[in-house]
């Protein structure tokens, strides 16, 4: 017992001289090694859902929703919720603005063939966005994996937690237009950079959230144009994927 409590006492001295026992900071990670260790990962999915919101300064495209494919009409997207099975095939309900009014879609992809509807008319066989390919989002040289490795001036902001309750690790870096596009459907036509801010979650250490932001894009006293794209279900057993008869 002599021995136990000396061996206390010495412990209290030695706390004391190191401050009180405060433990020393934990050291900031290594912004490139979770960047890298989320894109093997992610890679590796079989399947997941997607929600692409498009928010502040309004961005519009030109998109096909006729069945002349050779019309194009000026858009705005709202919301798109999407699930993604690998390799190649997408199902994707699509809110978009047309000339001020709301419009909802239906968009089906698998590889370059490309499917559209508006419920409750019948499946139209034309591309909604002819520069978008499902196969690409985890393709090595495209999708998440050539957004992801691209991004340049790459920094760790901190760890935060999500809206949900999910903690993340948030990294952020600047990456091309060019680079980001097969994230965003292919809808981004022009190709100044944009910055990212990628937050992987912590545990399965797989990105939830991605924010793709074009600066100086908005006039004076709004807010610049930004996409979030929100990545869950991974590997989930439920597929919801809507095939087109014609295509069945």
């Amino acid at each position: 017992m002599r021995r136990v409590h000396s061996l206390a006492i010495l412990l209290v001295f030695l706390l004391a001289a190191c401050g009180g026992g405060t433990a020393p900071p934990a050291a900031t990670p290594d912004a490139q090694s979770l960047l890298d260790e989320t894109i093997a990962n992610i890679q590796q999915s079989q399947n997941f859902r997607m929600i692409l919101e498009q928010r502040g300064a309004e961005y519009p495209f030109s998109v096909y929703i006729s069945d002349d494919p050779t019309q194009a009409v000026t858009a705005v997207l709202r919301r798109a919720e999407a699930q993604f099975v690998a390799p190649h095939t997408l199902y994707a309900q699509v809110n978009l603005r047309v000339a001020g009014a709301p419009l909802a879609l239906d968009v089906y992809a698998a590889a370059d063939d490309q499917w559209l509807r508006l419920p409750p008319l019948p499946w139209l066989h034309q591309p909604f966005a002819p520069e978008f390919n499902p196969l690409d989002l985890l393709s090595p040289e495209s999708g998440f994996q050539r957004a992801l490795s691209a991004l340049s001036s790459l920094s760790y902001v901190g760890l935060e937690t999500l809206d949900d309750g999910t903690p993340v690790y948030h990294l952020r870096g600047m990456a091309t237009g060019e680079s980001v596009r097969d994230l965003l459907m292919g809808l981004l036509e022009r190709i100044e950079d944009v910055v990212v801010d990628v937050y992987i979650d912590t545990q399965t250490m797989l990105p939830a959230l991605v924010v793709i932001t074009q600066p100086d894009s908005a006039p004076e006293g709004e807010e610049d144009t930004y996409w979030n794209i929100e990545i869950y279900d991974y590997d989930s057993p439920s597929i919801d994927i809507v095939t087109p008869e014609a295509a069945s």
